[in-house]
């Protein structure tokens, strides 16, 4: 249950419809390294920190990759400046689940924050996020 959980939590975070912006942050277009820090209250272990990479683009702005396990639906997202924010319902297994959270760029890095909660499991969680430009998509 525990893994199903901290799966839709992962997939919340990373599983989100690109955002389309005319003048978006300022950022360098290419493969990004995103490592993801979850904060879970009254879990035994913290949980290690999570990387993947991913192609960021100026047309696909909001860290994501794909989970199986998911069925998302974006509520919310804006741009303003260098920050791209976003609110998201998904459903899995493990329930009903409801995330948001915001990165703001800065060229070739971004830093952001989230927090999603699944109220089945009465579990509410919160999260950094940071991203690193690793060179160009391939």
């Amino acid at each position: 249950m525990i893994r199903s959980i901290l799966l839709t939590a992962t997939a919340m975070l990373i599983l989100i419809t690109p955002v389309y912006a005319e003048s978006g942050p300022e950022i360098n277009e290419g493969i990004w390294e995103i490592t993801t820090n979850i904060d879970m209250p009254g879990m035994p272990v913290a949980m290690p920190p999570t990387k993947h990479t991913q192609c960021i683009s100026k047309e696909d702005l909001i860290p994501q990759a794909s989970a199986a396990e998911q069925d998302c639906t974006m509520t919310s997202q804006n741009v303003t400046g260098n920050t791209v924010s976003w609110a998201m319902k998904c459903n899995s297994s493990a329930g009903t689940s409801r995330s948001s959270g915001e990165v703001t760029y800065s060229k070739n890095s971004f830093t952001g924050t989230f927090t999603t909660e699944i109220p089945q499991a009465k579990m509410k969680m919160k999260g950094k996020m940071s991203g690193q430009r690793k060179g160009p998509c391939k």
